[in-house]
């Protein structure tokens, strides 16, 4: 057996490549400026993987959004899991938006997304999205989902943290932390905290609502086990004719809603209004649809007790439940 001469050395030593439809592609791909980091995300447009993309610690700040479209079986990761990795927004523009594909963000920080209606971390439409020790937070929007937006596909956080998101509209507003529609999301070991929603009007003929400051869906499914929804608070204010706050914490329209192991507190809805004021569900507000809560904790919410819920059209199954120091199991009908 001879030796290998130094150019065949070199040959094995480069990233592996395979190619897919006529084209090559790249499985491992680095990147340590935002530059390079657009360059490995066009890469990947359009292929079915795996690929990953390793990013040198530190900061990458965005001047406009990244756009991943239909990447196969993508995990976007550090090179190191001792130091801080953030992708960081300018608040001109959300910071990252996944078209189809499936897509694995692991150990990132996202922050600093605005000027947008919805999505302001992360937009992600008919896509599988997975989140894993990820923190996505200090993001705004204009209407809903300042924290994250999805639209069809699936949402997965995995010991992550949805925290410090703000919605806000003159009219309407909902899902400050995340929004899912016709999206089937679980959270496991995770948290969505200090998430905010604000509705505010000066107008005499004005009527303003907020819901579901933690999450908000509609459709789909959600599911949240062992994880901790807390200091979420919704706020509807205005001088005109009506105000309606409800689901601090979880909102939901049409979804069955499983829960357990899991604890909220300090989730709260604060309402003011010249005329009618509706204040309704400060942990839940269940449209339709279904809830189950099994072996979790609910208290110091506002308001509390079981004003914690609201459930029009949805019967809520409760099992083992801990409502303000009160053990509770049954069935709550519309």
């Amino acid at each position: 057996m001879g030796l290998k001469s130094r150019h065949e050395t070199r040959r094995q030593n480069r990233p592996v490549m395979e190619a897919l439809e006529g084209r090559i592609v790249l499985s491992t791909l680095y990147a340590s400026t935002v530059t390079q980091l657009q360059a490995d995300i066009a890469a990947v447009k359009n292929t079915s993987g795996p690929n990953t993309i390793v990013l040198k610690p530190g900061v990458y700040l965005m001047t406009s959004e990244l756009q991943i479209q239909n990447a196969g079986n993508l995990t976007i990761r550090p090179n190191s899991t001792k130091s801080t990795t953030s992708l960081v927004g300018s608040v001109v523009d959300r910071v990252l938006e996944i078209d189809g594909g499936s897509v694995t963000l692991s150990g990132l920080s996202i922050s600093g997304g605005g000027a947008v209606a919805q999505g302001g971390g992360i937009l992600a439409q008919n896509a599988s999205l997975t989140l894993k020790a990820t923190k996505v937070f200090s993001n705004i929007s204009t209407q809903s989902g300042a924290g994250i937006y999805t639209q069809g596909g699936t949402l997965t956080l995995q010991k992550s943290y949805v925290t410090n998101n703000r919605s806000s509209s003159s009219t309407s507003a909902c899902g400050g932390g995340i929004f899912a529609l016709d999206t089937n999301v679980t959270l496991t070991s995770s948290s969505v905290s200090e998430n905010s929603l604000y509705a505010y009007q000066q107008q005499t003929m004005g009527a303003v609502e907020a819901s579901g400051a933690g999450i908000f869906a509609e459709g789909g499914s959600l599911s949240v086990t062992g994880s901790t929804l807390s200091g979420n608070n919704v706020y509807a204010v205005t001088t005109g004719t009506s105000a309606a706050t409800s689901g601090a914490a979880i909102s939901t329209s049409q979804t069955p809603v499983t829960v357990s192991e899991s604890t909220f507190q300090y989730d709260g809805l604060y309402t003011v209004s010249y005329g009618v004021v509706s204040t309704q569900g400060s942990v839940f507000a269940t449209n339709g649809g279904s809830l189950t809560l099994v072996n979790s904790s609910l208290s110091k919410n506002t308001p509390g007790g079981m004003r914690s819920f609201f459930h029009p059209g949805a019967t809520v199954t409760i099992t083992n439940l801990n409502l303000d120091g009160h053990k509770f199991s049954g069935i709550l009908y519309p």
